[in-house]
């Protein structure tokens, strides 16, 4: 097998399946029904299963300007440019193999179907206008070259076959901490009951040198942002994902120790970020029978 190619992900591209609640779908774009047919081979069968598992296509060929649509009525396939994978019928084996274990695996069906985009686009490459491999994010879409989301020892020069477990779950990591738990937090502070957010205030500012200023624990956040010389609230999606990473990289049962601040000499406990964590956690069991530090597999 050629070792040129890093074949998972040098592009992927997620095309997010439904618009925001409040708004309608324009049934004059949409098309209903199954959007793509694949063909009835090994390959293509286990394509569809997938599709019928998930709701959302793989797609690794003939890539066209329709395939990066996003919230059904805005397109950048006149800026990109995708050539799919080579080989594929020995190669996207391997892929979905990776896929699944670090990726799929993870989250239960009924969650994929929610949060998985409509269209994964896989490719040997990935070329945006002149700029090649670049970061882009939009509402509803995210496109990533491998190079900029890992570090330089991310083997994009070899074969997925010969990447080490180390090498996978570094690779996974950062596809989920930058791509897909974005994905996930952006939807998922629209869907969580309001008990999760009350106890904290998102307008909270104030000057970064202030002695007045509080830990952001304290208000049941894990940092604040910044904005100029001030110390802000993060927004409602940020919370969420910062709730998502800290529990996929840590165990259950060290939780409760990150939940400590110091203000001068004295420790507390937050009880805002354990209540936070109690509800995120019975929420998606309850609704997804599932639980996010299942994570911990590829984090740690």
């Amino acid at each position: 097998m050629q070792k040129k190619y890093s074949f998972f992900l040098l592009c992927l591209i997620m095309v997010i399946a439904a618009c925001k609640k409040e708004k309608a779908l324009d049934t004059g774009i949409v098309q209903y029904g199954q959007l793509y047919k694949y063909e009835n081979t090994p390959l293509g069968l286990r394509l569809q299963t997938i599709y019928e598992k998930t709701g959302s296509y793989i797609l690794y060929q003939n890539i066209g300007v329709k395939d990066y649509t996003w919230n059904f009525d805005r397109s950048l396939g006149n800026n990109w440019r995708a050539n799919g994978v080579s080989n594929a019928e020995t190669n996207m084996p391997i892929i979905l193999d990776y896929m699944n274990e670090y990726w799929f695996s993870l989250y239960s069906e009924q969650f994929l179907r929610n949060y998985l985009p409509l269209r994964i686009i896989l490719s040997d490459s990935l070329l945006n206008g002149t700029q090649r491999l670049q970061y882009q994010k939009g509402e509803g879409m995210q496109a990533i070259g491998i190079r900029l989301v890992n570090t330089a020892t991310t083997p994009v020069t070899t074969h997925v076959a010969t990447w080490t477990e180390a090498q996978k779950k570094t690779i996974s990591k950062n596809l989920h901490q930058n791509f897909y738990l974005e994905t996930i937090a952006n939807k998922l502070s629209t869907e969580l009951p309001e008990s999760f957010f009350a106890g904290s205030s998102y307008d909270y500012s104030v000057d970064n040198a202030s002695p007045a200023k509080k830990n952001p624990k304290e208000l049941g956040f894990w940092n604040f942002g910044v904005n100029g010389t001030n110390a802000i609230s993060p927004t409602k999606a940020v919370d969420v994902m910062d709730y998502l990473k800290n529990i996929a990289a840590t165990r259950p049962e060290n939780m409760q120790s990150l939940f400590s601040y110091t203000v001068g000499t004295t420790t507390f406990v937050s009880e805002l970020m354990k209540e936070k964590y109690r509800i995120l956690q019975e929420y998606i069991q309850a609704k997804y029978s599932m639980n996010f530090h299942i994570l911990n597999r590829v984090y740690l």
